[in-house]
């Protein structure tokens, strides 16, 4: 596998370790700036989060997470090199590490998702720019977050807010041409103490 540049874990325990995304992919690790001041922003939420990284590349998100106490994560990448890249940026973690690595599309991942009734706390989607998300992936994601479980969802910054079904948008933030928007499964509990959608 020929490998591209380097990036970093910025928080947690594995902070400062170095990962690699696989060079010539199509692959956009989520740049550093924007990966510290998202988990900054996700705080204790990050902390025993059962994570899935629905669009893995690298695995960046999901390691940061996981250096962060998340308590466990799936990665889902149907590409080999870039699954090949993960297999090696695990090195950063605990081998005891609860990680699952699925060789599967987004798509048909969320279809398995929803039969076997698995959900998830913190859903991380960061699709390729010039795909954006599956209306398949859009339908579903509602039905594997788990109640108060939030799904974030990375896109230029051009892009509009998308609906996904089930899901209340909760916030937008934007840093040069990235934006992020995040959503919660809203529970009669936090429905009230949460700020309005949209910019601050």
């Amino acid at each position: 596998m020929q490998e591209g540049r380097a990036i970093r874990i910025v928080g947690g325990q594995a902070r400062g370790r170095r990962l690699v995304a696989p060079k010539g992919l199509a692959t956009r690790p989520t740049g550093e700036r924007v990966r510290e001041a998202l988990f900054n922003m996700l705080g204790i939420e990050v902390e025993s989060a059962t994570v899935l990284d629905l669009y893995a590349g690298s695995g960046a998100l999901a390691l940061e997470a996981l250096s962060r106490g998340a308590a466990s994560a799936w990665l889902i990448e149907p590409d080999y090199q870039a699954r090949q890249a993960i297999k090696k940026n695990l090195a950063v973690l605990n081998p005891e590490t609860e990680v699952v690595v699925k060789a599967i599309s987004a798509e048909h991942f969320m279809a398995q998702a929803v039969k076997m009734g698995k959900r998830f706390s913190l859903i991380f989607c960061d699709p390729p720019w010039k795909v954006g998300l599956d209306p398949k992936v859009i339908q579903t994601l509602g039905q594997i977050t788990e109640p108060g479980g939030l799904v974030i969802v990375e896109h230029p910054g051009s892009q509009q807010t998308v609906e996904i079904p089930g899901l209340v948008p909760h916030r937008r933030r934007q840093w040069g041409d990235t934006a992020v928007s995040w959503y919660r499964l809203e529970t009669p509990q936090n429905l009230s103490k949460e700020e309005p959608a949209g910019e601050p």
